[in-house]
């Protein structure tokens, strides 16, 4: 009876630890979902690190004119970009740490009820071994059986060790050897699978990732790309209007034209503009002639 409720109190207690694994590793799981789905939310609220302006360098374009009278706009619309690119960045600290003060909270809450339930489990366990070891002494057997007069068997020495008791004992131990041998292995056979599991599942997300990252640098690359040849084409074409305009302002330059006084022989000239070309100062009136003080009349 001793042995069979020892037996009883092995198995239990292997049960037990199977389920208090078998919690564990849900736990674990539980952890890593909140992990990856934490990630992906960085993922998508995460600003890509290669995010700047690209600038190009075009030899051949004309130089452009100075803007003097347009800095202060310039000026002006540089500081609302710092500022917005400034306010953005903070935004999303704010946010990041917003995140990570939420994600060690969870972990804090996780390793709380795990240890809670680790020790849940741990008093369970030992009341119950203080239960079985009362119930085993409660039903302990009589060390003397009971006076019968008559009886067919041997009443003293039931209990001995005797080799075939020592057999038997020798036969129960190794079966009981060889099922704890056969649990470990079973655990590690298990453990390991579920590693390769793990692994293969973590494999195929990487792979993923990869071929997100891959298909987002070629989409990004390809914006790039026609940005700039929308560029160089637009510049092309300034850049050949330009030289157009410059051609013809050179050729009317080159041109020969009137000059401004034989444009004026076309037009007549009144009375007052007939005077001959070379007059500089000189007066109309009679040098002989004198003015006579207090009239209107000239002598």
């Amino acid at each position: 009876a001793v042995v069979s409720t020892q037996s009883t109190g092995d198995q239990e207690f292997y049960e037990q630890e199977r389920r208090y694994i078998d919690r564990e590793r849900e736990i674990c799981k539980e952890v890593a979902q909140c992990n990856l789905q934490t990630s992906e939310k960085l993922k998508l609220e995460k600003v890509p690190a290669n995010e700047f302006h690209h600038s190009y360098i075009f030899n051949r374009r004309g130089s452009s004119p100075q803007r003097f009278l347009t800095q202060d706009q310039y000026s002006k619309e540089l500081g609302d970009q710092v500022r917005i690119k400034t306010e953005r960045l903070k935004k999303l600290k704010d946010a990041t740490e917003k995140l990570e003060k939420n994600e060690q909270k969870c972990l804090a809450e996780e390793l709380s009820h795990a240890r809670r339930s680790f020790l849940e489990s741990k008093a369970a366990a030992t009341q119950q071994y203080q239960q079985a070891l009362y119930t085993q002494v409660k039903n302990k057997p009589f060390r003397f059986p009971k006076a019968e007069p008559d009886s067919e068997g041997p009443i003293f020495g039931k209990t001995d060790i005797t080799p075939e008791k020592v057999l038997e004992m020798r036969k129960r131990s190794k079966e009981v050897l060889n099922h704890q041998l056969w649990t470990i292995q079973e655990k590690k056979a298990k453990s390991q699978k579920d590693k390769e599991e793990q692994r293969r599942y973590e494999t195929e997300i990487l792979s993923k990732t990869k071929k997100e990252m891959k298909e987002n640098s070629y989409k990004r690359f390809q914006i790039t790309n026609g940005v700039r040849k929308e560029l160089e084409n637009s510049w092309t074409t300034q850049n050949l209007e330009k030289q157009r305009r410059d051609n013809l302002e050179r050729k009317h330059q080159m041109k020969s034209g009137l000059l401004l006084l034989d444009q004026c022989d076309k037009y007549a000239r009144c009375d007052q503009c007939k005077r001959c070309c070379d007059n500089i100062g000189t007066s109309n009136v009679w040098r002989e002639s004198r003015y006579i003080s207090g009239s209107r009349l000239m002598v």
